[in-house]
């Protein structure tokens, strides 16, 4: 505290602010933290109780920065914003951009000593430990064997651990982290139910539960709906799901579906959500970052031919090839780009990717290759990424589902998807396993797409899903633009109680 407190004063004399004035600051903040969200009210405290010191708006930006640099030395700009907003709210959302250190946010928003909660997957869970070891030693964390963290403890969980646990045990004002909260968009799943019923839990009990997701959206608006359901949020800023679905550009087909279209979403919609839901891109926030370039390689062969001959021509949906087709498929797209491919990863470190095992399985026959899959424990998963992270790999080739999430693969520039997922913000999350902090170069997606009509159709629809998404996401963004200061605005209207 003697830290900050000098930072402060630092900053408040270099802006010409008098002995007293500071002294009366402090007088009026006495014991509370001097967090950085806390400025807007410690300034409206200040002018109810007539101290003598007037904030400008560069007196508090500096203010800002100043704390933020004393309390937060490891964070950047962005996720400091990021921090003081999870601190100001106790249901949110942070729903930024794959790649811009989530977990970090999350981690130094949590207010010690208190119970800290992270619902992770499985493949994830050594991952989060790793990242308290590296932002909060201070935190102990404790074997969810044990149940609900008790006071100062922290506990990392999956879904399925919770449902072994004594239900309504969370101890007053525990702190939430729901990680990868896409997750747990169907409503009636039961990992759903469980981690659903935790919040409630959590926020019944004076708690405060933190969602984090880079895909808020992976097919449709009506996922965002499942979560705002989950941090119990959807009826205090919608007045039911048709209302939302409406806003949205849902259209009623009369039998209880709703078909979205971002060209139908009305001025307006995501405005409700302004307070709750931050999301930045990389984009915007990430400038030094290399970009991201897009190219598609057209191939052709006799078994791709023959297979995709032998469907017929309406195909209207990629849902509607039958599995067996798509996995067939896949493998003989490989088998036809293997010999270019094996050449991509003798030039450059390569990260290759299928929705299917099979092409991925063929790869482990390659020189200087190795997998990553459902089928491989995650101590075996880990040393393979971590060994081609150091270099000792010149490829990995990684089925979608399984290295969408929580990896770090920047020692490659260049992806390449043999066939892609059906759900849009999957493959996002997984060519951002590139893209994200620590990237140096250009990362180079390539498609390989065989130069057939239905392949073609099937790969224009997936842009197709991908624009509707980005439509919803996009005005997200345009809203958090103003988010910020709108949190500035409702912490305002706040009396400090020193």
């Amino acid at each position: 505290m003697t830290l900050l407190v000098d930072s402060v004063n630092s900053c408040l004399t270099a802006l010409g602010y008098s002995a007293d004035a500071r002294a009366a600051l402090w007088s009026v903040t006495r014991a509370k933290t001097f967090q950085p969200y806390l400025i807007p009210s410690i300034v409206q405290a200040c002018t109810d109780r007539k101290v003598p010191i007037t904030f400008t708006d560069a007196a508090i930006q500096a203010l800002r920065a100043a704390i933020q640099s004393e309390q937060y030395p490891h964070a950047r700009g962005y996720q400091c914003e990021g921090i003081d907003f999870l601190r100001a709210n106790r249901s949110a959302l942070l729903a930024d951009e794959m790649g811009l250190g989530k977990s970090l946010q999350a981690l130094l928003a949590h207010e010690a000593p208190r119970p800290l909660l992270v619902v992770a997957p499985r493949s994830l869970v050594r991952v989060w430990q790793d990242e308290i070891e590296k932002w909060r030693p201070d935190l102990t964390v404790q074997s969810s064997a044990l149940g609900w963290p008790d006071r100062a403890e922290t506990t990392i969980v999956t879904s399925h651990e919770i449902g072994k646990w004594a239900p309504g045990g969370a101890y007053p004002e525990t702190h939430l982290i729901i990680d990868e909260a896409h997750l747990y968009k169907a409503y009636s799943a039961q990992r759903t139910k469980l981690v659903r019923n935790t919040a409630r839990n959590v926020l019944s009990r004076g708690g405060s539960v933190h969602a984090m997701t880079g895909s808020p959206i992976l097919n449709s608006p009506k996922e965002l709906w499942s979560m705002l359901v989950l941090l119990r949020l959807h009826t205090k800023l919608y007045r039911g799901y048709k209302d939302f679905a409406r806003q949205f550009g849902g259209k009623d087909d009369g039998l209880g579906y709703w078909e979205f279209n971002a060209a139908r979403i009305e001025p307006g919609a995501t405005d409700p959500l302004r307070p709750y839901i931050l999301r930045r891109v990389k984009a915007d926030v990430l400038t030094e970052l290399p970009p991201k370039i897009y190219r598609t390689h057209y191939s052709t062969g006799p078994n791709v031919v023959r297979i995709l001959d032998a469907l017929p021509d309406d195909i209207r949906e990629p849902e509607d090839l039958p599995p067996s087709t798509r996995v067939e498929l896949a493998y003989a797209k490989h088998m036809g780009y293997r010999i270019q491919l094996a050449e991509q990863a003798r030039q450059a470190p390569l990260v290759y990717f299928s929705a299917h095992r099979a092409p991925i399985e063929d790869c482990q026959q390659l020189p200087g290759w190795s997998t990553v899959h459902g089928g491989i424990g995650q101590i075996d998963r880990d040393r393979r990424i971590a060994a081609f992270q150091r270099g000792d790999l010149r490829a990995l080739a990684c089925t979608i589902q399984t290295a969408a999430l929580g990896l770090t693969l920047t020692a490659a520039a260049h992806v390449t998807f043999i066939d892609r997922s059906f759900v849009p913000e999957t493959n996002n999350q997984a060519e951002d396993r590139l893209h994200r902090i620590g990237q140096k170069d250009t990362v180079v997606v390539t498609d390989v797409v065989a130069d057939h009509p239905i392949d073609r159709r099937v790969h224009e629809i997936l842009r197709k899903k991908q624009a509707i998404i980005e439509g919803t996401t996009g005005k997200l963004i345009s809203n958090t633009r103003q988010q910020l200061s709108d949190i500035v605005a409702r912490l305002d209207r706040a009396v400090v109680n020193a």
